[in-house]
C-alpha cells in the first residue's frame, strides 16, 4: 500500500488523535487528512514532504505537537498561526528560509525547532512567543542574522532546563516564562547595535549564559549563575554585580575587563565559582574576596594583577581550586593559605 493511500485510510477517523509515519517516502500530505480536525499529534518526520498544505493546517487547530523535521519543505504556511494550541514545533533540517510573521498566533509553543535550514533572519513577532522555553535556531545563514528581530532576548540556541517547568497532560514540559537562557554565537556581534535587549520581561531568570556574543543590558538580581565569558566586554568589572544575593556561578573570563576586582563582590557569599581568568585586570587582588566562604572555584590567572596575595583568601576553607599564575604579583604567599584544607595540588 503506498504511503498516502495509508494515510487516507486512517482520515475516516474522525477522532483520530495521534498519527505517526515518520521514517517513510512521502512526498505529500492528502488533503482527506483536512476530516482529522481532532489531531493533536502528528510526527512525519524523515519524508520527502516538500510542502504543507494551508488547508490542512487550517483544520488541525488542536494541534500540539508537530514533527516534520528532516524533510524537503521551502516555506512555512502563512496561515501556521491558527495553531494556537501547538506546543512543540520540529521543522529541523528542512530548506526553509524564513518563519512568517503568523508565528505570533502559535501562542501556547514551548518548543520551536529550526535548526539546519536556510534562515538569515527572523521575524520581529516571534519576541511575543511568551511561551518559548526551546528556540533552536543553529547552523542557518547567519550573514545578517537576526538583524532585525526584535526579541526580548538575542539568542541561537535558548535551552529550558526540564526541572524549572510546570508539566501539563502528555509529559510536555511548559515554563510559564524562561528560567534558563543559553546564548551564543560570534554571529551576533556586528548586530548589537540595532539590539533592543531588555532582560525586564524576564523576571524568574536564573541562569544566563552569554558566551561570545556582545550582548550588552541590564541584569536582573536574581540571577543565579551569570556567564559572560568570551565577548568583547572592556572596561572595568561593575560594583553592582554585587547587588546578585543569589548568584552562586559568575564567570567573567576572556574579555578585557580593567581596573581593580569590585570589592562589592564580597557580598555574594553563596558563589561557589569566580572566574576572572584572561582579562587585563590590572589592580591588587582585594581583601574582601576572602569572605566568600562558600567559593569552591578561584581563577584569576593570566591578567596584569599586582601586589600582595591577600591573607583573607586563608578564610576560604572551602577552596578547592585556586588560579593565580601568568600575573604580576610580587609578594610570597601567605600562611594563611594553609588553612584551605580541601585545596587540590
Amino acid at each position: 500500500m503506498k504511503p498516502n493511500v495509508a494515510l487516507c485510510y486512517f482520515c475516516d477517523l474522525l477522532s483520530l488523535l495521534d498519527i505517526k509515519a515518520s521514517k517513510n517516502v512521502i512526498v505529500g500530505l492528502p488533503e482527506d487528512l483536512v476530516n482529522c480536525s481532532k489531531l493533536t499529534k502528528l510526527d512525519v518526520e524523515g519524508n520527502k514532504l516538500t510542502m504543507l498544505s494551508e488547508n490542512l493546517i487550517a483544520s488541525w487547530t488542536m494541534l500540539t505537537e508537530f514533527n516534520a523535521s528532516k524533510n524537503l519543505l521551502s516555506s512555512i504556511p502563512e496561515n501556521i498561526g491558527n495553531l494556537s494550541h501547538l506546543i512543540r514545533f520540529d521543522l529541523h533540517q528542512n530548506k526553509i528560509s524564513s518563519i512568517p510573521p503568523s508565528i505570533m498566533g502559535c501562542s501556547s509553543l514551548v518548543e520551536f525547532y529550526m535548526g539546519n535550514n536556510s534562515l538569515s533572519s527572523l521575524p520581529t513577532e516571534i519576541g511575543v512567543l511568551s511561551r518559548l522555553g526551546n528556540l533552536d535556531l543553529h547552523s542557518n545563514q547567519h550573514g545578517h542574522f537576526v538583524s532585525s528581530c526584535m526579541l526580548q532576548i538575542w539568542l541561537l540556541r535558548w535551552i529550558l532546563k526540564q526541572r524549572f517547568c510546570r508539566r501539563v497532560s502528555g509529559g510536555v514540559a511548559i515554563p510559564t516564562i524562561p528560567q534558563f537562557i543559553v546564548v551564543s554565537g560570534v554571529e551576533l556581534n556586528a548586530m548589537m547595535a540595532e539590539a533592543k535587549f531588555n532582560f525586564s520581561s524576564f523576571p524568574n531568570l536564573l541562569r544566563l549564559y552569554l558566551y561570545n556574543t556582545g550582548l550588552q543590558g541590564s541584569i536582573p538580581q536574581e540571577i543565579v549563575e551569570f556567564y559572560i565569558s568570551s565577548n568583547l566586554i572592556t572596561g572595568t568589572i561593575p560594583k553592582e554585580l554585587g547587588n546578585l544575593k543569589d548568584l552562586f556561578e559568575l564567570d567573567l573570563r576572556n574579555n578585557t575587563f580593567v581596573g581593580l576586582i569590585p570589592s562589592a563582590l564580597g557580598l555574594l557569599t553563596n558563589l561557589s565559582l569566580l572566574d576572572l581568568s584572561s582579562n587585563e585586570i590590572n589592580r591588587s587582588i582585594v581583601s574582601e574576596i576572602g569572605m566568600l566562604k562558600n567559593l569552591l572555584v578561584l581563577k584569576l590567572e593570566h591578567n596584569k594583577l599586582t601586589g600582595p596575595i591577600p591573607s583573607s583568601l586563608g578564610h576560604l576553607t572551602s577552596l578547592r581550586k585556586l588560579c593565580l599564575n601568568s600575573n604580576q604579583i610580587n609578594s610570597s604567599i601567605p600562611l594563611e593559605i594553609g588553612n584551605m584544607k580541601n585545596l587540590g595540588l
